[in-house]
């Protein structure tokens, strides 16, 4: 495959051409607020619950990933997780064309054309009545509404794991920090039983939410993907600045142990000059001492299909192991940090 970097395109929406926008997505929908009663409970939007993961933080874990992000990197692997809200997926190889999602919508969103099956956004509330109506599996809602003791209740079928392996509970995304309320009732009853807890997050948030979690973490897997300010914001849409402020209080904070992840993107990020850069930022950091390089790759391609998303990185293949190997090695010999390929 071609590797080359005028393959990887920034247009000039960064999310691409039909990508939602970031406008209405740094917040979870306002049922993730905190509860104004004693009656109500916080729920969160939940995509995917991921058991036995050993690559997000120590011993064996359960990742559970949350909706919403600010970012719209070009590269994303989890498009799905973009909005802060439950939304349709529609897997076209599975439909068999019965018919019974358009008749069971009750907004007559949907309708079949020459092309298969299409919707009208305008019409369609994601309410998943035709997902309902699909034996096939074509149709599926991402994101699930729960309320931290419906999570926790899944969480513990897996509490034996994490006590005998040093485990626990990692939250990702999307970007799980714009659940804020949520995530930071979470943490505090994973720490109640005494689990260990971490988040995957690029930190883009404000300063007085950043000090509702870091008291309930254990471990931060922090993103820093590019060094330079301006091409950040031309590849993920936002500038580094903010993400930037926020690892060096994180790491001055004195709680959660910081780990730098990078995510290495041909084209973007992927020369020596770069990583060394990014490693720079990392060694001013207090009390960190480790960066994992996360290779670029295609996994989550099809479902830019399934969510009729354009995928910016047509053309630009995985990043190869002679290439991570070559920048493992840059970092070896040129700084004091551990480094280590992948999660």
């Amino acid at each position: 495959m071609n590797t080359t970097a005028d393959k990887l395109t920034t247009p000039d929406t960064p999310g691409g051409a039909n990508i939602p926008s970031t406008t209405g997505t740094t917040n979870a929908p306002s049922s993730t607020g905190l509860a104004d009663s004693a009656e109500e409970q916080t729920t969160g939007i939940v995509f995917n619950i991921q058991r036995f993961s050993v690559h997000d933080g120590p011993g064996i874990r359960t990742t559970v990933f949350l909706k919403g992000c600010p970012l719209r990197c070009a590269w994303c692997s989890n498009p799905e997780g973009l909005t802060g809200a439950p939304q349709l997926m529609y897997m076209r190889g599975n439909c068999a064309g019965c018919l019974k999602c358009i008749e069971a919508c009750p907004n007559h969103a949907a309708s079949l054309t020459e092309n298969g099956r299409a919707v009208d956004p305008s019409l369609c509330e994601s309410c998943g009545m035709c997902a309902k109506e699909c034996y096939f599996d074509a149709l599926k809602m991402e994101g699930a509404i729960m309320t931290v003791p419906e999570l926790m209740k899944e969480l513990r079928k897996d509490a034996n794991h994490y006590r005998r392996s040093d485990g626990g509970i990692t939250l990702s995304g999307g970007e799980a920090l714009t659940q804020l309320s949520f995530c930071a009732e979470l943490f505090k009853a994973c720490h109640a039983e005494g689990w260990h807890t971490a988040v995957e997050t690029t930190a883009y948030i404000d300063r007085d939410s950043l000090d509702k979690v870091l008291p309930h973490l254990d471990l931060v897997l922090m993103d820093i993907k590019h060094a330079d300010s301006a091409k950040h914001k031309e590849y993920t849409g936002v500038p580094n600045k903010r993400i930037l402020q926020n690892a060096r209080y994180i790491a001055e904070y004195g709680g959660p142990k910081l780990v730098i992840r990078t995510p290495v993107i041909p084209g973007f990020n992927d020369t020596a000059e770069e990583i060394l850069a990014i490693c720079a930022v990392a060694q001013s950091l207090p009390g960190v001492d480790t960066i994992h390089l996360l290779p670029f790759h295609r996994m989550g391609r099809n479902k830019y299909e399934h969510m009729q998303y354009d995928y910016r990185m047509e053309g630009v293949g995985p990043l190869t192991q002679e290439k991570a190997s070559e920048l493992h090695a840059v970092v070896r010999d040129n700084t004091q940090l551990v480094c280590k390929i992948g999660g």
